[in-house]
């Protein structure tokens, strides 16, 4: 039994059904998950940048082919460019002397509330890949991977699973950062942002702003992956993503609070 369609169907599987593809052949091309492709085909997923940019390149299509004829879709989206400048240790000042913009624009582009016109989408995409050549070529000798790690249930909570489980290839963002790891998301409802079975990548040398993805390590050893809402005095309000208000925690119950800087879809 298929769930009900929450998200405008894309074009995917009458791509594949040109060119006589299998959800397994276009899963082994793109390294995701069989099943997660299926649900985006349905509408059950939401379909990301990332993700249409993965099934273009597939396809051999523009990625405006992938969403549909009939969907409009912004030439650059808030959330494939906080991906993009969180992955690769991208800064906003930087991006806003490249637009000739005040800083509080890019904080208006990456909430969404500020429109990005067409002239201003391609010197975004231009910067973007331009930069990400600037951080590969100055990184320094580092280890490729960080550690994997799991997350249990414990009473009603959850709590990291002991030691990692192995390593994952590390984001260019976590370079230098000794306490970075990858952790898979179970437990937490924070679609679209992430979804079940994703791994997100954490860096612990970076502070959270309002508005970031943290993973909050509390004293009793609990772990929630939760959106920074507001921050002072009286400590830390945690949202799901779909809120502006949650739990607010006291600064002294939390142990360490980790920024989320990508994730990997399965």
């Amino acid at each position: 039994m298929t769930g009900e369609a929450k998200y405008p169907i894309p074009n995917i599987k009458a791509l594949r059904d040109e060119r006589n593809m299998s959800l397994t052949e276009v899963a082994k091309i793109i390294d995701r998950s069989r099943m997660a492709i299926n649900r985006i085909e349905r509408g059950e997923r939401k379909l990301t940048m990332q993700w249409a940019e993965a099934f273009a390149n597939a396809f051999n299509v523009p990625v405006a082919k992938v969403f549909g004829d009939d969907v409009e879709i912004e030439l650059i989206s808030p959330e494939w460019l906080e991906t993009e400048m969180n992955r690769h240790g991208l800064k906003r000042i930087d991006l806003a002397d490249a637009l000739g913009v005040a800083p509080s624009a890019i904080t208006g582009i990456l909430k969404g509330t500020r429109r990005i016109s067409t002239e201003e989408a391609k010197v975004i995409n231009e910067w973007v890949n331009s930069s990400k050549e600037k951080v590969v070529a100055s990184a320094p000798a580092r280890a490729a991977t960080v550690p994997l790690r799991l997350l249990k249930k414990d009473g009603g909570k959850y709590t990291f699973a002991g030691k990692a489980v192995g390593t994952t290839p590390s984001l260019p963002s976590q370079i230098n950062d000794k306490g970075a790891y990858a952790v898979v998301q179970v437990g937490f409802e924070m679609a679209p942002k992430y979804e079940q079975g994703d791994v997100l990548y954490a860096v612990s040398d970076r502070p959270a702003r309002i508005g970031d993805y943290v993973v909050a390590t509390l004293t009793d050893k609990s772990v929630l992956i939760r959106r920074l809402t507001d921050a002072g005095p009286e400590g830390y309000t945690l949202s799901k993503i779909a809120e502006d208000s949650g739990v607010k925690i006291p600064e002294s119950d939390i142990e360490r609070l980790d920024l989320i800087v990508g994730s990997t879809s399965v």
